[in-house]
């Protein structure tokens, strides 16, 4: 089965059930040493799998929430510290037998133009007078597509819990874990995308 349908610029159609195929399976994802999970090369696969599926449901969760038109830009995918350059990030963390943060970033701009209160120019006063209305919008966007993209997780570790969506204005110093991060793209602007998967707590039998 070919990926997801390309378009001729660089974009990604959003991904639909049964496109994207990903094997959840624990025991490739990992070696066994003493009894800990250890990382190998092959979870940079899983990794980036997992951003790819919440960045389709974010899209989905735009579309059915606001009318938004969002598509993925595979081009971006990126592994490595997530770092940002929007002033507005949002993150859900879940917890199990792994723990982790999905996460979401944007700009002003793109945040008032989702609730069609923004232009091309944002004043700090606007920004700071719609930050209710926004930050709830986004929120509920994230608290939606966080929990469909759990299930992917899910499906190799078992239950996880989430927890609901926190909004932060302003910067972040993020930790140096497990990350991958895609942008989505749309008319009102560009999302960052980002997973974090923390295993340091991960057992095996």
């Amino acid at each position: 089965m070919p990926p997801y349908p390309k378009r001729r610029d660089g974009h990604d159609e959003p991904l639909h059930g049964g496109v994207l195929q990903v094997c959840l399976r624990a025991d490739v994802l990992f070696r066994r040493k003493g009894g800990t999970a250890v990382i190998t090369d092959a979870s940079s696969s899983y990794l980036k799998a997992f951003t790819l599926v919440f960045a389709q449901k974010m899209c989905q969760a735009l579309l059915d929430m606001c009318g938004a038109h969002f598509l993925i830009n595979k081009e971006s995918l990126r592994e490595g510290t997530f770092s940002t350059p929007y002033r507005i990030t949002l993150f859900a963390g879940f917890s199990g037998a792994i723990q982790g943060n999905y996460i979401v970033s944007l700009d002003d701009t793109v945040a008032l133009k989702l609730i069609g209160a923004g232009d091309e120019t944002v004043s700090p006063g606007k920004a700071l007078d719609f930050r209710k209305e926004y930050g709830g919008f986004l929120k509920e966007a994230l608290n939606i597509a966080v929990g469909q993209a759990i299930e992917a997780p899910g499906k190799s570790y078992g239950d996880l819990a989430y927890s609901p969506g926190t909004a932060v204005f302003g910067e972040i110093e993020f930790p140096d874990i497990m990350s991958a991060s895609i942008v989505i793209e749309g008319r009102e602007g560009k999302i960052l995308c980002g997973f974090f998967l923390n295993l340091a707590n991960l057992k095996t039998s």
